[in-house]
């Protein structure tokens, strides 16, 4: 609701995301003088950086006599990537019908700690798993195991570590059979 004519001098950003934000065409501050009615443009570009949430800032002019025009900026960054699942190890013990894994993730934005995970066995609903997981009770024959990460943002690793084993059966061992030797007694008889 100011009158005219003004002239913009200064342009500048501030805020708690003004690291976020930077002007890169002033059209304003070099428009000369302006009237009332009159109309500038300023772009502003927003930068992402390794963080999650909302940036907001302000654009602010002062023209000279120095009342200034201020104008909010927001930008939300959101998490939209899916970690990676890595199965460190596996382990079977076919005599004990048992195996066991370790794995871990890695995220743009959730530190590997928070990170979750699901186990399946044999292409079962997943279930929430840590880090060493234990399958026991394992039939005899070919299984195949798969885990996958969760992050914060409930991203979902779409290509699951999967390793598929055998617990083999143990041999089936052979009883021996004794074969008994049967003496016969000779009765010697004396001729008189």
């Amino acid at each position: 609701d100011e009158a005219g004519p003004f002239t913009i001098t200064t342009g500048s950003i501030s805020g708690d995301g003004a690291a976020n934000w930077s002007i890169t065409d002033d059209q304003c501050t070099t428009a000369g003088t302006l009237n009332s009615m009159d109309t500038c443009a300023v772009t502003v570009k927003y930068t992402p950086t390794a963080a999650v949430g909302d940036f907001p800032a302000q654009i602010s002019f002062t023209d000279a006599i120095s009342t200034p025009l201020i104008v909010d900026l927001n930008a939300t960054q959101v998490d939209v990537t899916a970690p990676d699942t890595t199965l460190d190890s596996f382990t079977v013990n076919s005599s004990a019908r048992s195996a066991q894994a370790t794995f871990s993730g890695t995220d743009d934005y959730t530190a590997s700690g928070d990170l979750n995970f699901r186990c399946s066995l044999d292409g079962h609903a997943a279930t929430s798993c840590t880090s060493p997981k234990a399958l026991t009770g394992l039939a005899y024959g070919n299984h195949t195991f798969s885990v996958y990460a969760v992050d914060d943002a409930s991203n979902q690793d779409a290509s699951p570590a999967t390793k598929s084993f055998t617990v083999i059966k143990p041999p089936v061992k052979k009883k021996k059979h004794r074969h008994k030797r049967h003496h016969k007694r000779h009765r010697h008889h004396k001729r008189h």
